[in-house]
């Protein structure tokens, strides 16, 4: 049962309501650098604002703008364009900074509501289902300033309203630090992979030491401190320390060749071979989209997820939240043939091409569209963590685009995948790097599972917390 908390206007709860404009030429117009200015598109779904898709005015044009300058703690919301009641909250590291007509600039008035409280309200699902179904018969859909004005917003006292925010930052945060160290994993995968099959340094290592007439044991030295980036100094240290690690160490420097060899990929080590994606996949196909009469015939509900490249994050993500899903029979039937499996890896082929992701337990038995190749490897074990590696560098990134066709929707080939090139080590090699990577990607893939089911309880949590209808007396530490 929901609390019996006042209902206050917007308006009511706020200095100012008011919105930017786009500068001009005669203002100043757009600078390459100087004060942030910031547009709807760099407000996320997430309630985040991402610095990277700000544009810059002068300080001159900023004065100008007095109207929408921004301050820490304020509210942007977005009110024209096609995402309606996107939020973000302005922070320190923001400002000076300003906005335009596309986003609305809302202050809360500290003493009668906590701006991060208020940032978490408007939210909710139901603000955004009312936001969006309040828009103009406009060629842009739009809500103006009074209607945002009179969004009704559930006001408890400061100290429940603090625990609130406190709750909900302790699931953003950690949120937040499983995306960064997330992306510090991915950081290091890529860094060792770059360093053994792109840059061949060991190797390189190796016969630079050779050439100006080094022996081969400082030769191996040299490999395994590439390899390990430690000096010379720190692997004497290593070996008096911690032996089985040096042996280890050494023993992989030793697998590396000393010599590189002409291919058709340009020179690569001496024994290691260029093969191709289709080698050593037992599968590269796509899926396709079931057709109105499937669908109609079907006589179970839709259960079965049905992936399409909009569920997949730059990041190699597949995000949850969004993906449509189709009956399981005509997903075991008319679409058998691109039933996902675990560890499948989706490489995007139309629309926004080289999109990636491997596909999770949670997955085994989705389907997908054609805008989507599925690889199924031969060996997931011995090739997953190099074949995700190797598609995701800018060699192969850089390939495939080249071969896209543009038509009325930009796509690449099942053929395109199949000869993606790879330069193929020895199968020792590939061991060793497995058991330094395999960890690595593991650990990344639980900590993206460990973020949905945090995410799932963030959004689960915030309409409840925000209605009354959770007791906060043990909740804070709970959830801490």
């Amino acid at each position: 049962m929901s609390a019996d908390w006042p209902v206050i206007k917007l308006s009511q709860l706020t200095s100012k309501i008011t919105k930017g404009t786009t500068p001009n030429q005669n203002d100043g117009g757009f600078s390459d650098s100087g004060i942030n200015y910031i547009k709807a598109e760099s407000v996320g779904f997430d309630g985040k604002i991402d610095t990277s898709k700000f544009s810059y005015i002068s300080e001159d044009v900023h004065n100008k703008l007095k109207r929408s300058q921004l301050e820490v703690d304020d509210i942007l919301f977005s009110m024209a364009g096609i995402h309606l009641g996107k939020v973000g909250i302005v922070e320190e590291k923001h400002v000076p900074a300003n906005t335009n007509q596309a986003l609305a600039l809302i202050r809360p008035i500290k003493e009668l509501i906590e701006p991060k409280y208020l940032f978490y309200f408007l939210q909710k699902r139901e603000i955004n289902h009312f936001v969006n179904n309040a828009t103009s018969q406009s060629a842009q859909p739009n809500i103006n300033l009074e209607q945002i004005g009179n969004l009704d917003i559930e006001v408890p006292n400061l100290n429940i309203q603090n625990s609130i925010v406190k709750i909900l930052e302790t699931l953003d945060r950690k949120i937040d630090l499983n995306t960064q160290t997330n992306q510090t994993l991915e950081s290091i995968a890529q860094a060792i992979f770059k360093s053994w099959f792109v840059d061949f340094e060991p190797v390189k290592a190796k016969m630079a030491v050779l050439e100006s007439g080094g022996t081969r044991e400082q030769a191996e030295l040299a490999a395994m401190g590439v390899i390990s980036g430690k000096g010379e100094a720190e692997l004497a240290q290593l070996q008096q320390q911690n032996p089985e690690h040096y042996k280890q160490l050494a023993e992989t420097a030793a697998l590396f060749p000393s010599a590189m060899v002409e291919s058709e990929l340009g020179e690569i080590p001496e024994g290691w071979e260029v093969s191709n994606l289709g080698e050593i996949s037992s599968l590269i196909t796509k899926g396709t989209t079931p057709t109105k009469s499937d669908m109609s015939s079907a006589e179970d509900e839709p259960e079965t997820f049905f992936l399409k490249v909009k569920d997949i994050a730059g990041s190699g993500e597949v995000i949850r939240s969004g993906i449509e899903k189709i009956p399981t029979s005509v997903s075991i039937g008319a679409l058998k043939r691109s039933v996902l499996k675990t560890d499948d890896v989706l490489f995007s082929i139309a629309g926004t091409i080289g999109r990636t992701a491997i596909v999770d337990s949670d997955l085994n038995n989705a389907n997908a569209n054609q805008a989507l190749a599925i690889i199924r490897l031969l060996n997931p074990k011995k090739w997953l963590s190099f074949t995700w590696l190797n598609i995701n560098s800018d060699r192969i990134q850089n390939e495939i685009a080249s071969k896209v066709v543009q038509g009325v929707q930009a796509n690449a080939s099942l053929a395109n995948i199949r000869d993606i090139t790879i330069t193929m080590p020895s199968d020792e090699i590939l061991e060793y790097f497995n058991r330094i990577i395999d960890p690595i990607l593991l650990e990344k893939r639980l900590l993206a599972k460990n973020t949905r089911e945090l995410s799932e309880l963030r959004d689960s949590l915030l309409p409840k917390l925000l209605s009354g209808e959770i007791d906060l007396t043990n909740l804070q530490s709970e959830v801490a």
